[in-house]
């Protein structure tokens, strides 16, 4: 549908043929234009619909990536300015509880999904399972960073 949009635009506007623009085809571009939106629309949400727990899921787990993302991107920033940046334990601590609390509503979302909506071939106890080693992985870049930040831990050992 959308290549004969572009096709029919095209020609309507003379890139493929060096014709003048008739507004007689104007209606049947704007026509065009509604039918193809149409016809996506009833595609998306009636034929390749996805069940709302699952669209739910995903959300909240790319939520939960930007977090950890963020959390990442506090810890470069504070370890290439040095040791004299006393905010990175607090902004780390932030971070950290911002992650934290992402993974709690994804649990708690877990614990109201009947078995039947999660995604095929994976249960329940695994999705938790992941969610809890993606949550301690982000504490284990938080501690050492902490560490660095405060001086008790000198950058080098880092390397």
């Amino acid at each position: 549908m959308t290549a004969y949009q572009v096709y029919f635009t095209l020609i309507t506007f003379g890139a493929l043929q060096p014709a003048s623009i008739t507004f007689a085809q104007l209606p049947w571009l704007l026509i065009t234009i509604v039918v193809g939106i149409l016809c996506g629309f009833v595609i998306n949400v009636y034929l390749l619909r996805d069940p709302p727990p699952v669209c739910l899921l995903r959300t909240l787990s790319r939520a939960l990536l930007i977090r950890i993302c963020a959390l990442i991107d506090v810890l470069r920033a504070g370890l290439e300015s040095g040791q004299g940046d006393g905010r990175l334990p607090r902004r780390l601590r932030h971070q950290f509880f911002l992650v934290s609390e992402a993974a709690s509503i994804i649990g708690q979302q877990f614990a109201r999904m009947g078995s039947e909506t999660l995604l095929a071939g994976v249960d329940k106890d695994e999705l938790a399972r992941r969610l809890f080693d993606a949550e301690l992985a982000a504490e284990g870049l938080v501690v050492p960073a902490m560490a660095v930040g405060s001086g008790s831990l000198k950058h080098s050992a880092c390397n």
